[in-house]
């Protein structure tokens, strides 16, 4: 989580923060207060000096905030209304300004935005920045810095004037890196990998390559319209694959894992230690202050979680594994954690809801809910891969998982049938690495891989398609053993 200083500090803050929102009545009338010492404690978690209730000389005012981020200063005002807030409170901090130094800027938060009159007074008086509830969220859930949301803002009104910039307009890449270029394997200039075995039920087949990529794809997900939403560091963006035309979907850099479908439409996807939504319009955080490496990973009926990870448990490691459900806005999440004295590769969820852990060595089915715990009783040895990297739950009882061959220079796809814990080989691939897994929708599947080509430099990503290998039926009797 770069830049923070106290991770553990924003899973409380965002606790605290779910408790303010609840807060109705005559409890609402004390919010206040209580919600500036919330976003001093925000600013102080990403390491800034900030304080809380400051009362002017001879009393003749008092700041909500005072922080500082390097030599810059600022006076805060928090707002925390039902409706969009008037004109008073920026005149109010428009004279508190006049007897601060020169070099000290205002910052007015409203959790309910702000109307009209507040927009046109502070576009002629850009001394007075406007932030609402998706900037403090971006905040909390760990998307971005108080700093370089700072440092965005000032880059964007300094171009453009105005003291309101949307989160979307702030956090998503006006010139994203240059897509791809995906050929079929009869266009490519290269030989695709070689296919050197698979299973009689599986049809394998090399549909697209591409040049070889600074920015590693990490996830794949399957859009309604059966194109293919990859995940890269810059943002996600779409693919067909039968046509291996590309398009920005998301220009978020940050971003990592599948992305998920959204509640109401769109989609959900990974950024930095958070998880936002995203509509084609409005960037808003959903969920946050998870670790490095954290999975996005869809449920039964669309259901959105994540699983979270920093290491091993148990007397020795200390570690955790969390597995987090998300609700429509930050603060309705719902936690439990897992005791496994083992590291954890990958997590899949079940048509059953039931939770599939895949470490190098172990797997194992568990219900979720309190006292979820791995052991010598419920586990099985896992696919026998050297590294497990991509994993895809199929219907109720079967898990496909991608990873590192045992064989040198080679990918190996297997099908785990969770009753009786035996893997069935699919695909043998040759390949530097296995990305991600997607279903087709029609029984198949898609496997991104990293695969070094004759007369290629680096590894270049390969699509490939493995028809009737995303069945939810009884695996062939190979043993786990």
């Amino acid at each position: 989580m770069a830049g923070v200083t106290d991770d553990v500090a924003l899973r409380e803050l965002i606790l605290r923060y779910r408790r303010l929102r609840t807060m109705g009545g005559r409890q609402a009338q004390g919010r206040g207060q209580e919600f500036n010492t919330f976003l001093r404690d925000l600013l102080r978690a990403w390491g800034l000096e900030a304080h809380a209730d400051q009362r002017g000389l001879r009393n003749r005012d008092e700041t909500d905030v005072g922080f500082s981020v390097g030599r810059a200063y600022y006076i805060l005002e928090a707002k925390w209304t039902k409706e969009p807030i008037n004109l008073d409170p920026v005149a109010k901090l428009y004279l508190r300004l006049r007897v601060r130094p020169p070099n000290t800027a205002a910052v007015l938060v409203s959790m309910a935005g702000f109307t009209g009159p507040v927009r046109e007074f502070t576009e002629y008086h850009p001394e007075i920045i406007l932030l609402d509830r998706t900037h403090i969220e971006a905040m909390l859930t760990g998307l971005v810095d108080p700093d370089v949301l700072l440092h965005l803002l000032f880059s964007w009104t300094s171009r453009r004037g105005g003291s309101y910039v949307t989160a979307a307009d702030l956090l998503l890449s006006p010139y994203p890196p240059n897509l791809p270029v995906w050929t079929g394997p009869g266009d490519s200039v290269s030989p695709v990998p070689a296919v050197t075995g698979f299973a009689d039920t599986v049809g394998a087949s090399v549909v697209l390559t591409a040049e070889p990529q600074e920015d590693h794809f990490t996830g794949m997900s399957l859009a309604s319209d059966r194109s293919l939403l990859l995940t890269c560091g810059s943002g996600v963006q779409r693919l067909d694959p039968r046509s291996g035309r590309t398009s920005w979907e998301l220009p978020l850099a940050g971003t990592r894992t599948a992305v998920a479908p959204g509640a109401s439409g769109g989609l959900l996807v990974a950024c930095e230690s958070g998880i936002v939504s995203w509509d084609g319009e409005q960037l808003l955080p959903v969920a946050g202050a998870f670790r490095p490496g954290s999975q996005l990973i869809t449920g039964p009926a669309g259901s959105r979680w994540v699983f979270s990870t920093t290491g091993p448990t148990g007397d020795v490691w200390k570690g955790s594994h969390t597995l987090t459900r998300i609700g429509e806005r930050v603060g309705d999440e719902t936690h439990w954690p897992i005791e496994f004295s083992g590291q954890v590769k990958r997590a899949a969820l079940t048509g059953t809801g039931d939770l599939y852990l895949g470490s190098g060595y172990q797997g194992g089915v568990l219900e979720v809910g309190a006292g979820m715990r791995l052991d010598d009783s419920n586990w099985f040895i896992a696919a026998p891969l050297r590294d497990l990297t991509a994993l895809l739950a199929v219907g109720e009882h079967t898990v496909l998982s991608a990873g590192a061959s045992t064989e040198a220079g080679q990918v190996a796809l297997y099908s785990t049938d969770l009753r009786t814990g035996r893997h069935s080989e699919l695909v043998t691939v040759e390949g530097n690495a296995a990305t991600a897994l997607a279903g087709d929708g029609e029984g198949g599947c898609y496997l991104l891989l990293d695969a070094w080509i004759p007369r290629s430099t680096r590894p270049r990503p390969v699509l490939m398609h493995l028809a009737g290998a995303a069945q939810d039926m009884q695996s062939a009797a190979v043993p786990a053993s």
